[in-house]
C-alpha cells in the first residue's frame, strides 16, 4: 500500500505543479481530493482492494495523470487481487486439511477405543467361562457355559453366533492342546469376529 500510495501521490502533486491554476477543474479537485495527500491514497487502495469503491472508477479519476500511474495502479490491483485470493484459498484450504486431520485422528481414536472395549468385554466372558478359575478353559467348561442362555447372548453381542460348540471350540484351541487360554481366546474371537459372524468361513 504504501509504495503505490507514494506513487499516487506523488503523481498528483506533479499533476497539480506542472497545471497550477488549472488544478482547480472539477476532475483535478477530484483527483487532489482522493489523492491529493498520502493517507488519502492509501486509503483509496484500501478501498479498491476491499471493493469499497469501484476500481474502475479510481481508474477514471486518474486519468488526468500520465498513463504510467494508472499502469502502476493496474499492476496494483491485480496484485492485490491475487494476493487476496491466495489468502482466501489458503485460509479455506488449511482449514480443510485441519478438519480432515482431526476426523482421521477421531476416528482412530474411536476404533482404539472400541478395541479396547472389546477386550475387555472378551475378558469378562473369559473370566465367566472359566470355572474353575484356573486361568484356562476346557471343553467341558466351554459347553457347560454356552448352556447358559446370558453368555450366549454376550458373544452374540459381541459379534459371534454359535453354531457349532466343538467346532468353536477347536478353532480357539489354536495349539490344540484341549484347553484354552485368555490370548488364544482373545486372538481367536477377533478374529472370527472380523472374518465371519457365523463360524462358516472358518470351518472352511
Amino acid at each position: 500500500f504504501y509504495i503505490f500510495g507514494i506513487m499516487l501521490t506523488q503523481g498528483t502533486a506533479y499533476y497539480c505543479f506542472d497545471r497550477g491554476d488549472d488544478c482547480e477543474a472539477p476532475e483535478a479537485r477530484q483527483l487532489k481530493a482522493l489523492f491529493g495527500s498520502l493517507d488519502s491514497s492509501i486509503m483509496m487502495l484500501l478501498q479498491a482492494m476491499s471493493n469499497g469503491i469501484s476500481w474502475g472508477e479510481l481508474l477514471k479519476i486518474l486519468s488526468p495523470l500520465h498513463i504510467s500511474y494508472r499502469f502502476f495502479f493496474l499492476v496494483y490491483i491485480i496484485f492485490a487481487i491475487f494476493a487476496m485470493v491466495n489468502v482466501v484459498t489458503g485460509v479455506f484450504v488449511d482449514g480443510t486439511v485441519q478438519s480432515s486431520k482431526r476426523d482421521r485422528a477421531n476416528l482412530i481414536q474411536e476404533e482404539l477405543h472400541s478395541k479396547e472395549e472389546y477386550i475387555a468385554a472378551m475378558h469378562t466372558l473369559f473370566n465367566e467361562m472359566d470355572l474353575d478359575s484356573s486361568g484356562n478353559i476346557t471343553l467341558e467348561e466351554f459347553k457347560i457355559a454356552i448352556k447358559d442362555e446370558r453368555l450366549v447372548a454376550y458373544f452374540h453381542v459381541l459379534g459371534l453366533e454359535i453354531e457349532d460348540v466343538e467346532i468353536l471350540f477347536c478353532l480357539l484351541d489354536r495349539d490344540q492342546t484341549g484347553e484354552i487360554d485368555i490370548e488364544e481366546f482373545l486372538i481367536g474371537c477377533m478374529k472370527l469376529k472380523g472374518e465371519a459372524k457365523s463360524l462358516d468361513l472358518a470351518k472352511l
